[in-house]
C-alpha cells in the first residue's frame, strides 16, 4: 500500500492546493487502531517526540488510505486540533472518513479534558460535512495507545 504524506500551501490566488512531501510503501493494511498507531509511528516516531504533534489520516469508504497530513505541531503538553485544518486536507483528498492521531510526550496515554473536548467537537464538525471521524488515538511510549472509539467515547 502507498502512504502519502501531504501538506497545504497557498497558491497565487491565496487558495489552499495540495503538495506532496513525502510517499512511502507501506507492507500491509491498516485497519485496525493497533496498525493505525504502528504506522504513524514508524512513519514519524511520534513515540520518540519531546513535543506533541497530531496527524489527521484521511481514507475513502473501504478505509484505503487517501493522505496523511502533519495537523499541528504543539508544546510538550499540548497541541491544538483546528476542525478547520482537519476538515479543509480531508475534503482536499476527498476523504468520506478520518482518523486523528497525536502523542503524549510524558508516556501517558490517558486523554486530557482539552483531547475530549476536541474530539466532540470534530466529531460534530464531521458530521456536518459528512465526513465521520473513526477514531482519534493518542500515542505513548513502548507501543502504547488510546481509541477513544474503543472505549465508547465517540458516541456510536
Amino acid at each position: 500500500m502507498r502512504v502519502t504524506k501531504y501538506g497545504t500551501r497557498m497558491d497565487e490566488r491565496k487558495r489552499p492546493v495540495l503538495v506532496k512531501e513525502k510517499a512511502v510503501n507501506y507492507p500491509e493494511a491498516v485497519n485496525t487502531p493497533a496498525k493505525i498507531c504502528q504506522m504513524i509511528n514508524e512513519m514519524f516516531q511520534l513515540s520518540s517526540m519531546t513535543d506533541e504533534y497530531a496527524y489527521m489520516i484521511a481514507v475513502d469508504p473501504k478505509c484505503h488510505i487517501k493522505g496523511v497530513f502533519e495537523i499541528s505541531h504543539g508544546t510538550q503538553s499540548m497541541t491544538l486540533l483546528s476542525s478547520q485544518t482537519i476538515f479543509r486536507n480531508a475534503l482536499l483528498v476527498g476523504a468520506s472518513s478520518i482518523f486523528i492521531v497525536h502523542n503524549h510526550p510524558s508516556g501517558d496515554v490517558t486523554p486530557s479534558e482539552m483531547d475530549k473536548k476536541s474530539t466532540e467537537k470534530i466529531k460534530k464538525a464531521g458530521e456536518l460535512l459528512e465526513v465521520q471521524l473513526l477514531d482519534h488515538l493518542i500515542i505513548g511510549a513502548e507501543g502504547r495507545y488510546f481509541s477513544f472509539h474503543d472505549h465508547g467515547l465517540l458516541g456510536r
